[in-house]
């Protein structure tokens, strides 16, 4: 019994994949916090609703991206990962809009234990 051809490509897919994993080839992933880390955001102050992240990405990469939060909460910004100088800019409103109400660089490991960086307002 044979593969079909659509089972060969797909069989062929996971292989390359699973062998990419194992020689620590896989793309725009930070394994363990050995390369950068995504921003665990705690709200302390209760106004914030936006919060935008400016700096290095895990490729070294320049990034800004905004994400929205609930006021008084903690949320984990996922999906990015970041190292070095972060400028971290918390908005009033949606889509980082509205007052600025706190605005400062924090210094993000390249590598640590975890793979979350906590920051707070």
């Amino acid at each position: 019994m044979g593969l079909t051809p659509g089972r060969a490509v797909r069989a062929t897919a996971v292989g390359l994949l699973t062998a990419a994993a194992f020689a620590g080839t896989v793309p725009d992933a930070a394994f363990a916090g050995s390369n950068g880390q995504q921003v665990h955001f705690i709200d302390r102050r209760g106004d914030v609703r936006s919060v935008k992240l400016v700096g290095h990405n895990q490729n070294g990469s320049w990034v800004s991206h905004c994400f929205p939060v609930m006021p008084g909460s903690d949320t984990r910004l996922t999906g990015w990962w970041w190292k070095d100088d972060v400028e971290v800019i918390d908005y009033t409103g949606a889509q980082c809009s509205g007052e600025v109400v706190f605005q400062g660089i924090h210094e993000i490991p390249a590598r640590q234990p975890g793979d979350w960086y906590e920051i707070t307002d």
